[in-house]
Order: structure tokens, then sequence, then C-alpha cells
């Protein structure tokens, strides 16, 4: 029996379901020749608000078309918060403060620019504040980072050049003045996390972290070090609750063909009672052996997740995944093999955690096909989240 999309919307209304995806329209008689489907910037601020973009690809008989999504995770159900207006050919990254305060920087090749936008309830409405920035669509990404409505660092990116360049906003997004660039003063050109108006950090830079004390015009090397040199490390933007600091290194072997390239054995955690000024490494775990390709511009593997000062996540891929959580900053650890995520070398490429129940992880399942998966019993067990059918 066939059912039409209206009544199948009106059914999932009278059941209490909430339909993210819009519904399909008949499906075409043409051969559907692939499918796939890519995750972008995701995080999972809470155990009850996260954020994540899907892309969804269709080739039938070389006729492709790409549906974007923006989705917001609130309280149990999925909104799609994608801005109606939105005109773009993806989502380069997100930052929310909260669960209704969030900035989004968009692409639009045929522009050659940046547009940003700005939500004050949550993804229910957006507003635009237009092109703010170049953008080469060479596969460079923009980072962002707000510590309250009114200051914020945005940094547009070409690896073509390469060239970058760190921007700060004291109005919500509406202007912008440059801070620094590759020319003036910026260390390299990799994510950023502000902590205070003044101060910074940028992390996976070349086996190194910078930080900043100015609110980003200059930048000094940090003191953390794990590794012997800095080609055998990685280290990711360390996050910050209060004065205590916590920093995720991976570590492993450079790989000779590109010095960029790192073959992991293992995650290190360091962590800072003093702002940032010092730092001693807490703990390392094995992780199974994977090679990070990319080095600053497109890291593959990411497998580490730092949900509070105590609480840290190791999910590591292959043939045979492991999920490694402390929940006393590295004095015990507490290992599952889990079950649902797939089973395939550098699987993993982003870890979130919101608690030593919940996290997220994006994985691959395949070269060109990525998911979204969550657990909520301490990586017991996982669900792939689909958002766009």
């Amino acid at each position: 029996m066939k059912i039409e999309p209206a009544l199948l919307a009106a059914l999932s209304v009278l059941l209490g379901a909430f339909v993210v995806a819009s519904v399909a329209p008949a499906a075409s008689t043409a051969p559907v020749q692939a499918v796939t489907v890519q995750v972008g910037p995701t995080r999972l601020l809470s155990p009850t608000f996260g954020y994540t973009v899907a892309y969804r690809t269709v080739d039938r008989n070389h006729h492709v078309k790409s549906t974007l999504g923006v989705f917001v995770y609130d309280h149990g159900s999925w909104r799609n918060v994608t801005p109606p207006h939105l005109h773009a050919d993806g989502i380069d990254d997100i930052a929310f403060l909260d669960s209704r305060h969030g900035w989004m920087a968009a692409y639009n090749c045929a522009k050659v620019s940046v547009y940003l936008y700005r939500t004050s309830d949550g993804g229910h409405s957006w507003q635009s504040l237009g092109a703010k920035a170049e953008h080469s669509c060479g596969g460079g990404p923009t980072w962002l980072s707000f510590v309250d409505q009114e200051h914020g660092w945005m940094e547009p990116v070409s690896p073509n050049g390469p060239v970058g360049v760190l921007l700060r906003t004291r109005d919500g997004g509406q202007t912008w003045m440059s801070l620094a660039s590759l020319e003036r003063n910026l260390p390299c050109l990799a994510p950023i996390a502000f902590v205070s108006h003044t101060a910074g950090w940028m992390g996976r830079c070349d086996g190194h972290v910078y930080s900043t004390r100015d609110g980003g015009r200059r930048w000094r090397t940090s003191s953390i070090r794990v590794a012997r040199s800095p080609e055998e490390q990685q280290l990711d933007v360390p996050r910050f609750f209060g004065r205590i600091g916590v920093e995720a290194v991976t570590l492993g072997k450079a790989v000779p063909a590109n010095r960029s390239s790192l073959r992991e054995r293992a995650v290190a955690f360091s962590v800072s009672m003093d702002g940032g000024r010092s730092w001693r490494l807490r703990s390392e775990r094995r992780v199974t052996p994977c090679t990070q390709y990319g080095g600053t511009f497109y890291p593959s593997s990411w497998p580490a997740g730092i949900a509070g000062r105590s609480v840290w996540w190791v999910v590591s891929s292959g043939l045979k995944p492991l999920v490694q959580i402390t929940n006393d900053a590295g004095r015990a650890w507490h290992t599952v093999v889990p079950r649902g995520l797939p089973r395939r070398a550098c699987a993993v490429t982003s870890v979130s955690a919101a608690n030593n129940h919940v996290a997220w992880v994006v994985a691959r399942s395949s070269v060109y096909d990525s998911g979204l998966y969550e657990t909520r019993d301490g990586g017991r067990t996982w669900r792939r989240i689909t958002l766009l059918r």
C-alpha cells in the first residue's frame, strides 16, 4: 500500500513523532548509482543539547543532487534548524555559547565568501549578518570562537597559499577587524578556542599548541610537551574549566612520506592547574594503531573527547574498537568493547562527550560515508543517528 507524503506527515503528528528530514518524493525509475552521507561540524555541549551538520548526495545516472541540513539536539529531540534563506555550498563551523545563542559560518563558492548567521533562540530563527570574509573553496575551513554574546573570533583559512587571517568582533558578529595573519604574528592556521576577552588557544598545529594573552594579536608556544619531538605528537585545542585545563595529545611516529601525518599509538592527557601556564602529564592510554593523515588542514582522526576536568574519553577504531573512560582525571580507567560502531580502521574522526555516560562519535563506515553515533550507556552500545533521508 502506498502512503502519500501528506498522509504520512499527518500520521507522524498523530503518533507524536517528530520528522527531522522532509519526506522524499516518489523514487525515480532511474537506478541510484551512489548515495553518500557526510557529517560536518558536530559538538555535544551537554547531555541534552548539541548540534551537527549533515550532507546527503545522491547520484542518479551522473545527475548529482546534494542536500545540506543543520540540526540541533534539544532535550531528546532533533530539530532541523537549517535557515530557510541559507544559500551556501557548505557549513565550515558552528559555535554555540549555550542552548540559545549561536553563530554559523557558511561558505558560498560563487560569491567566494564566508557568510555569517546568528541565532538567539536555539536555531528556531537565524539572522543573516552577511559576507564577512573571503573563502577560497579549496578545502580550507573557517573556525569560530565566542566567549559571550558580543566578543568572538573567526579564522578563515585557504590551504592553497596557504593564507589565513584572524578576525575579532565586539558587537556579536556585525563588524570584524583583522588581528593577525600568517605574515603578521599568526603562528599557523589551525582551530582556535578563546576562554576570555584576552586569553585564547590554538591547537592541532604541527605538533604545537599556541596561546595568546592579548586577544589574538600575539601568540607564543605553550609548554605542553609529551613526545620527544613535535613530529611525534598532535595536540588538540585544550579545554578549560575555570583555571583547570585539559589537553589531549595523540602520540605516534611521523610517516616518512608525509611528516605532517602520524602513525597513532596512544593518547595522553596533560593537565594545567594555573590557567595554562604550566602543564603536567596525567595519563596515557594505548589505542589501535591508525595513520592520521593530513596534518593541520585535514585532520583525519581525533580519538579523544574531554567532557570535564575529570571525565575523559578515548574511542579507538578498527576490527576491535575500544572505548576507554576515566571519571577521576586518569587515575583509573574503565574499558568496554562497544557495539554499533563501524569496525573499520581509522573510522573514528571525532569524539564529543557530555559526561561519563553520554557521548557522540563521528565515524566513517566507508571511504565516502560517515555517520553520527550516540551512546547513553558509557560507550557499551551505539546507535547511528540518521538526519537526512
